[in-house]
């Protein structure tokens, strides 16, 4: 969604684009020093110029496994975002859930300073992740059973860092052979959802010491809180996609076929949402994003911090 957004601006700007006039980057491979050195010069005969930083992960709010490379160059990178050349211009794509919009990332701080414009844009629909998917494996050339592709969309419940990470796994695994559910189910990490289901279950109904209870008995099983929190974020995050379809006026049918679950999930979606206020997804959703920021920086402790959402949590 974020490329398709950003083809149309781009055409308004770059009619007709060639190879010299247009640079499109994937940052999971590229560096930094690479994307500076596109920035840092206007090929001869040319008059306009766009760079393209795709999958941006160094704004990824959410945990990805992509890692900045060792001993990379980013100086002519913040050099351009200081006093960007008119005649280039610079568009990053941010492929996640939210954006780390805070100072302690310092390219959303050399950004924001330099008043870069930023649009959201409306995240993936599960036919979207669908078709994602097939496409990233026929551009591998592995064959993909449609049982193993709807069971790893259902395991990456729509988060591009695992998208990376496991599919990257699976054509790794494949060598040359066609990819099954079994495959699947056994290499790619379920989702904690039905688990999770009791915990949100706990917090809808307003039953906070029920849910610390619940979180106790997880701890004491071995679950990591900041997994139980990702958990979380998909129930939330699914009761968020429900309220927008039925506030459209689709029937409980129609939205289960559109998120590709269960009719009788949705209809337990519409009754929870009925318990709470508009905003309680939403704030839900920021509060663990916030969380899994502390934590994976440092400043959380993951247990305490996830005890005190819990603690805290408002309907």
């Amino acid at each position: 969604m974020a490329e398709s957004a950003a083809k149309g601006l781009i055409k308004t700007i770059l009619p007709e684009r060639n190879s010299f006039n247009y640079v499109k980057l994937d940052m999971a491979t590229a560096t930094l020093k690479e994307l500076g050195d596109e920035l840092s010069f206007l090929p001869l005969g040319e008059e306009k110029k766009v760079v393209v930083a795709a999958n941006f992960f160094y704004l990824n709010k959410s945990r990805s496994d992509l890692k900045p490379k060792k001993g990379d160059d980013d100086s002519e990178f913040f050099r351009y975002v200081k006093d960007p050349d008119p005649s280039i211009d610079l568009f990053i794509l941010v492929l996640d859930n939210a954006i780390d919009a805070t100072k302690n990332n310092k390219y959303y701080d050399a950004l924001l300073k330099a008043n870069a414009k930023m649009k959201e844009v409306t995240p993936l629909s599960p036919q979207d992740w669908l078709r994602r998917l097939e496409t990233a494996f026929a551009k591998r050339g592995i064959e993909i059973e449609t049982k193993a592709l709807y069971e790893l969309n259902n395991r990456i419940q729509g988060d591009y860092s695992a998208f990376l990470s496991e599919t990257q796994k699976l054509f790794a695994y494949s060598n040359g052979n066609k990819i099954t559910k079994d495959d699947v189910e056994k290499l790619v990490t379920k989702p904690l959802e039905d688990d999770n289901f009791a915990l949100s279950k706990a917090l809808i109904k307003g039953d906070i010491s029920k849910a610390l209870s619940i979180y106790k008995d997880f701890k004491i099983a071995g679950y990591e809180p900041i997994m139980l929190a990702r958990g979380l974020a998909n129930q939330f995050r699914f009761l968020n996609q429900v309220s927008f379809l039925s506030n459209q006026g689709y029937e409980k049918e129609k939205i289960a076929s559109i998120l590709l679950s269960k009719p009788i999930r949705v209809e337990i979606a519409l009754s929870n949402l009925d318990k709470m206020h508009i905003d309680t997804c939403q704030k839900a959703l920021e509060s663990l994003y916030e969380y899994e920021y502390g934590v994976l920086s440092g400043k959380m402790d993951p247990d305490i911090g996830f005890s005190l959402f819990l603690s805290t949590f408002e309907l």
